[in-house]
């Protein structure tokens, strides 16, 4: 994975939700566990039917029963590799305000509420630390 950009730097062809819910004055972050095995946010292709925001809020739902809204602009853009190529990612915020007990992926992807020194822990690539890092910035000044 490559660093954070914080501007566009080329058309995206995935999107991630950064979905935080706050309780007692704290802020926790929901990830989902990849096929692989790692934890992520939840993310997803962006197609023809969706902007970057509804494939966000979409992928949310899909992969960890998540409704809400998107928060501001872009928190950023990343560059993953996989095996099919290199794609750019938009992320960004979500603020959860339901999680369904049960999702469509439920059977097979895990999901996880996570303080953010616990998110570092859990996430291998520095990348979401960062996008950690900016969400919390962004939340602390709305």
């Amino acid at each position: 994975m490559s660093a954070l950009e914080s501007s566009k730097p080329k058309q995206a062809r995935q999107a991630a939700a950064i979905p935080f819910r706050q309780r007692s004055q704290k802020i926790e972050f929901c990830l989902v566990k990849s096929s692989s095995g790692r934890w992520i946010f939840p993310k997803g292709s962006i197609n023809s039917k969706y902007d970057y925001a509804e494939t966000a809020l979409n992928e949310a739902f899909e992969e960890a029963g998540l409704h809400g809204q998107i928060i501001g602009k872009p928190l950023g853009y990343y560059n993953i590799e996989k095996e099919s190529g290199s794609f750019y990612v938009v992320a960004v915020l979500m603020k959860v305000s339901k999680a369904d007990p049960s999702w469509k992926e439920d059977s097979w992807r895990e999901r996880r509420w996570a303080s953010p020194k616990d998110a570092f822990k859990l996430f291998a690539e520095k990348i979401y630390h960062d996008l950690v890092d900016l969400a919390i910035e962004r939340i602390e000044n709305q």
